[in-house]
């Protein structure tokens, strides 16, 4: 939202829509990069990680932003590019003009472009190569990402805590936490490929450690790791202790990445949802969630659905409420992060600027254009897809066997439900969903819950209870059914269930 009407949202505007999230059902509030910044690769090009951008507003503004997201007892966490700055940074001006500076070895400098070649290109549509050449220091500088944001050598003690103290700055000023940004990259070593080190989880470890010792156990780290699960579950090492989780989300935001899997599968992907090539980016698909499903209602509802009972902490992408849609004519990440659809007044209610000045234009398709798709229409419709997400975290909210129940998947002869338990202390949830575009029926073997009655939390509506014999159901094409397991009096003990069905 903007609040001065330079065409740029601000934290002015931010708080202002504060009652909004806060009538949404979040907890936690994601802020995308902040800081002063050549706006290159939409702020992950850092130039100072003391400041706010001005275009956002002022370190004040954002401090009255924090404190009133408090007062409405949300938390607030910020992008924190941990493994880069912009070449525009005062230490990487500083490390490039005089090799006896402090500051020298701030960056990953080397001689030739030959070392760590088992390292992979990440953004093959832009960058040939993670070496870049300075005429300035006339060596080359290391980064995984655009050739503009060289990466910070993490091997000198004085960058760990030079970045240490940019965490306290911010914490000290009551941030809740920071999501960092590309965390497998910190470290380089000859000889592998340069992500997921050991000395690179020896770095995360001591941040958490400092953070905890001086702020308490509450702080949240929530770190980007695009890697395969055997290799992402290395930052929790062997269990997932009690205060961490996974976090949960339908698609990577920027865009749907495709790294890892197969070049067939990936041309199945590209066939089914990006056959126009301005819907493809570096190996993934830059669409929103509507786009993507067609605009249909029950499918969204239905990954709505898994997002919210699935283990994890679900994260919401801005719009996806609503169902935003994208602008694929739009350069690089740019059609998937357009203004945010208030009303159907001018620039979609989100700035009072003239629209060609707007830091992206708003969307304006006859499908998801802001004229139909936006907050004050779906707010005054009890069917629209924004309040049946607020009812959907509302539920989720009820009970914590959502967030920190244990989970067992049922196994149906229908494949086409997916059904699971989740249980925390007397808490017991059954959830039902239909990945198929037509009407199911299924039948589950609940003997172990023989005696009990399921009631679907949506609605309050109580269901037979469960006998002995298997327990059917129908669910219209991409239905799903979310069960609170209700325990007949006397009663004491959670009901497990046994790992069948029919």
């Amino acid at each position: 939202m903007d609040a001065d009407g330079n065409g740029v949202g601000d934290f002015a505007g931010l708080t202002s829509k504060l009652d909004y999230l806060h009538d949404l059902g979040v907890d936690c509030l994601w802020i995308l990069p902040m800081y002063p910044s050549p706006l290159r690769d939409d702020g992950y090009d850092i130039a100072d990680f003391y400041g706010i951008h001005p275009s956002y507003g002022s370190v004040e503004d954002f401090q009255k932003f924090l404190d009133a997201a408090h007062d409405r007892g949300l938390r607030v966490i910020a992008d924190l590019v941990m493994n880069h700055t912009s070449d525009a940074h005062p230490w990487f001006q500083a490390s490039r003009t005089d090799p006896a500076s402090p500051y020298a070895d701030y960056y990953v400098w080397s001689d030739t472009d030959r070392r760590y070649q088992e390292a992979r290109v990440i953004f093959v549509d832009t960058e040939k190569s993670n070496w870049t050449f300075d005429p300035v220091r006339k060596a080359y500088y290391w980064h995984r990402f655009f050739g503009h944001q060289p990466d910070l050598n993490y091997d000198n003690p004085a960058v760990r805590a030079a970045m240490l103290d940019v965490m306290r700055f911010w914490l000290d000023r009551g941030l809740d936490g920071f999501r960092c940004d590309a965390v497998p990259y910190l470290i380089e070593r000859d000889g592998t490929n340069c992500e997921n080190l050991p000395e690179t989880h020896a770095v995360l470890r001591e941040f958490r450690r400092v953070i905890d010792r001086e702020y308490g156990g509450d702080r949240v780290l929530l770190a980007e790791a695009n890697q395969w699960p055997e290799d992402a579950r290395q930052y929790f090492r062997e269990a997932i202790p009690p205060s961490a989780q996974w976090c949960l989300f339908l698609r990577n935001h920027d865009e749907l990445t495709l790294e890892m899997v197969t070049n067939e599968e990936r041309a199945f992907m590209y066939y089914a949802y990006a056959q126009d090539p301005e819907m493809k980016l570096n190996l993934g698909i830059r669409r929103r969630l509507a786009p993507l499903l067609d605009n249909d209602r029950r499918r969204i509802e239905l990954l709505q659905s898994l997002l919210l009972t699935l283990p994890g902490s679900p994260i919401v992408y801005y719009g996806d409420e609503i169902g935003m849609g994208d602008n694929v004519h739009l350069g690089d990440r740019a059609g998937v992060r357009t203004p945010m659809q208030w009303s159907p007044d001018r620039n979609a209610g989100f700035s009072t600027a003239d629209e060609h000045t707007l830091y992206l234009p708003v969307i304006t398709d006859p499908v998801h254009g802001y004229q139909t798709v936006n907050v004050a229409a779906q707010s005054r419709t009890p069917s629209s897809l924004l309040n049946t997400m607020k009812r959907l975290i509302a539920a989720r909210r009820s009970s914590p066997a959502f967030g920190r129940g244990t989970m067992e998947f049922l196994r149906p002869r229908n494949q086409r439900i997916l059904a699971y338990l989740r249980q925390h202390g007397r808490d017991t949830l059954l959830v039902v969903n239909n990945l198929a575009s037509s009407s199911q029926a299924v039948e589950l073997d609940h003997r172990a819950l023989a005696g009990c009655t399921p009631v679907e939390i949506l609605g309050q509506t109580r269901f037979p209870p469960i006998r002995e014999t298997p327990y059917v159901l129908s669910l219209g094409a991409h239905g799903y059914y979310w069960f609170s397991i209700e325990r007949p009096d006397g009663a004491d003990e959670p009901y497990g269930i046994e790992r069948t069905a029919i």
